[in-house]
C-alpha cells in the first residue's frame, strides 16, 4: 500500500540466465504463458501499455505506423487489440524491473519499449529467440518456442473455459482473449481439441463403470 516492494524477487542459483537478465526474461516468459502473447506482441509492448491505477490491464496495441521502432527487423502485431489482466506476481515483477537499477532492472534510455538490452535498446527478434532457446535447453524441450507457448496457453484456456461456459461462449471468449479476428478458425481448433479431450475422459470413466455396475456383464 505504501508503494514499496515487500517481497524480494529472487532466483535460484541454477537459473540458466545471467543475473542481469533473469528478471527481464522471467517477465517475458511469464507474460507469454499467462496471456498467450505472440512474440511480436511481447516485443512491441511499450511503457505506456503497462497497467496503472486508472487502467489496470496490459494493453496489446497494433501501432501499424510505429515510427519509434528503429530495429532492423521490426516485430509485427497482426492482431486484434485487447486489454489483459496480469497476476499479482507479474505486476510485482514489472515494478521491480522498472524501479531496480541496472543490471537487474531495466536500462533507461530513449527506447519506449518494455523489454530492452543491457544498453537500453529494444530487444530484437533474435534476442527473444535466444531467450526461449535457453529455456528450451534448460527444460529439455527441443521444440519449445514462443509460438508453442501460445498453443499451450490456448489449449489450457479452452479446457478451463469449457468447465464454466457453453461451447459457443467459450469460442467467443477465446477469440477475445487471444486477439483473433471474429472469422478466425484457429480458436475453433482449440475448443474442438478441448471438447475431444473431455469426451475421451468421460468415455474412459463410463467404460470403467460398465462392469462394476449391478447390470454389468462379464
Amino acid at each position: 500500500e505504501d508503494g514499496n516492494l515487500k517481497v524480494p524477487l529472487q532466483f535460484v542459483t541454477a537459473n540458466p540466465f545471467r543475473a542481469a537478465t533473469r528478471l527481464r526474461n522471467w517477465l517475458l516468459y511469464g507474460i507469454a504463458i499467462q496471456c498467450g502473447l505472440r512474440r511480436g506482441e511481447l516485443l512491441k509492448l511499450r511503457l505506456d501499455d503497462l497497467p496503472h491505477p486508472d487502467s489496470p490491464g496490459l494493453k496489446i496495441r497494433r501501432r501499424a505506423h510505429d515510427t519509434a521502432d528503429s530495429r532492423r527487423y521490426r516485430p509485427g502485431v497482426k492482431t486484434v487489440e485487447r486489454i489483459l489482466d496480469l497476476s499479482g506476481e507479474l505486476r510485482t515483477g514489472l515494478r521491480a524491473y522498472l524501479t531496480n537499477r541496472p543490471p537487474s532492472g531495466r536500462r533507461g534510455g530513449v527506447s519506449p519499449y518494455l523489454f530492452v538490452t543491457a544498453e537500453g535498446d529494444a530487444l530484437s527478434i533474435t534476442g527473444a529467440n535466444e531467450v526461449i532457446g535457453v529455456i528450451a535447453r534448460a527444460a529439455r524441450i527441443d521444440d519449445l518456442s514462443w509460438h508453442s507457448l501460445r498453443h499451450t496457453w490456448a489449449e489450457a484456456l479452452a479446457d478451463e473455459l469449457l468447465a464454466h461456459h457453453p461451447e459457443e461462449e467459450t469460442l467467443a471468449l477465446l477469440r477475445t482473449l487471444g486477439g483473433w479476428k471474429p472469422r478466425s478458425t484457429m480458436p475453433l481448433h482449440y475448443t474442438q481439441n478441448a471438447m475431444a479431450k473431455r469426451a475421451s475422459v468421460f468415455l474412459r470413466a463410463r467404460n470403467e463403470r460398465l462392469y462394476r455396475s449391478p447390470g454389468g456383464h462379464a
